[in-house]
């Protein structure tokens, strides 16, 4: 099962004080990983 303080929640935390598209273009793989994750989380319930 998924948790979602490993990728999810760190994800969000650092978007959340660096919400610009230079700060996301380079960080764009780990968008990736946690919507990843978050997809299974959801379809685990």
């Amino acid at each position: 099962m998924i948790n979602p303080a490993d990728n999810i929640m760190p994800f969000l935390a650092e978007l959340q004080v660096n919400n610009n598209k230079p700060w996301f273009d380079k960080n764009r793989d780990w968008y990736k990983r946690a919507q990843a994750d978050f997809v299974q989380l959801i379809a685990d319930y």
